[in-house]
């Protein structure tokens, strides 16, 4: 089942619970096979179904009327990925210039995931980079993101950074493999850290880089 987690044309979704996935949207997004995970779990989206929603086999959008089609649909045969994949997530409500509080979630650089010890040895696929809400200032707006494997970045060339621009609206993803020697082996005991090197820009905000709204990235590794 790897293509269902390699495939640079198929930015992943990841899910908490059926509800959260039934919350992600817009539907209009998803194309034929997109895939998502619910605590491992692995589904696709297929834009025909008319099926029932379980929460468990079936998940049904939101934004989705219940006599339209489309639905989320559990891969039975896939089982969970294994190993799990790496989330780490920006949360954090875009700020008005006189609510200044959450304005050193906007700087490039202020947020750095909390460090992680790679437990077992393993091999990295890439990163998925999936934000939510773009930027107003464009086209230069931008949000890219650095992944570090013991201090140092799994990428050669700051352009090998997964990327997203204000131009590339809502919903934008990018998929981007390790470039680094030896960036692709991971050894127990390894530690990863995510940084925000670069953050979109409001309008409402010129002066203040002030980020998406959210964002996440996914480590995805090979079974």
């Amino acid at each position: 089942m790897s293509d269902w987690y390699t495939g640079i044309s198929r930015p992943s979704i990841g899910a908490a619970s059926a509800a959260a996935l039934r919350a992600t949207g817009p539907s209009v997004q998803f194309g034929l096979s997109q895939p998502a995970f619910i605590l491992g779990a692995l589904y696709r989206f297929d834009p025909a179904s008319l099926a029932v929603d379980d929460g468990v086999t079936v998940v049904k959008p939101n934004d989705i009327p219940a006599l339209n089609p489309g639905r989320w649909l559990i891969v039975p045969t896939a089982g969970a990925q294994v190993p799990a994949p790496t989330i780490f997530t920006l949360d954090g409500a875009e700020y008005s210039a006189i609510d200044l509080s959450d304005i050193i979630l906007g700087f490039p650089g202020a947020y750095v995931g909390s460090p992680l010890r790679i437990a077992t040895a393993r091999s990295l696929v890439g990163c998925r980079l999936l934000r939510r809400a773009a930027g107003t200032v464009a086209p230069g707006s931008e949000t890219r993101l650095d992944v570090l494997k013991n201090g140092s970045s799994i990428f050669t060339l700051i352009a090998d950074q997964p990327i997203v621009t204000a131009a590339m609206g809502n919903y934008a993803t990018d998929f981007r493999p390790p470039t680094a020697p030896g960036a692709a082996v991971w050894l127990a005991a390894d530690i990863v850290e995510v940084v925000q090197r670069t953050t979109e820009l409001y309008l409402a905000n010129v002066g203040f880089p002030d980020g998406p709204a959210d964002w996440s990235l996914q480590l995805e590794w090979a079974p």
